[in-house]
């Protein structure tokens, strides 16, 4: 069983370096859940990121295979996709 700074009971002058001991150790764990969690923010939105482009290259693809387009709105359509995988 811990002890959590909520459970403890300060005394001023008699146990002040155990209670700050317990506000570290309280704040070191607050710092390592947000960083796990922010890990994860950062791997889920990479991850939408690389269906959203994959999504984004399929579209071309089949628009390409069904319309006939001239070399300059291939161009255009190349550029537009290229500008909706650059945004987030």
């Amino acid at each position: 069983m811990s002890i959590h700074v909520t459970d403890f009971k300060w005394e001023k002058g008699i146990n002040d370096a155990r209670y700050i001991e317990l506000l570290e150790k309280t704040l070191k764990n607050e710092q390592r859940v947000t960083a796990l969690a922010m890990a994860k923010v950062r791997k889920l939105a990479k991850e939408n990121q690389e269906i959203r482009n994959a999504v984004i290259d399929e579209f071309v693809e089949r628009i390409k295979e069904v319309y006939p387009f001239t070399i300059l709105e291939l161009e255009q359509l190349n550029e537009l996709a290229e500008e909706m995988r650059g945004a987030e």
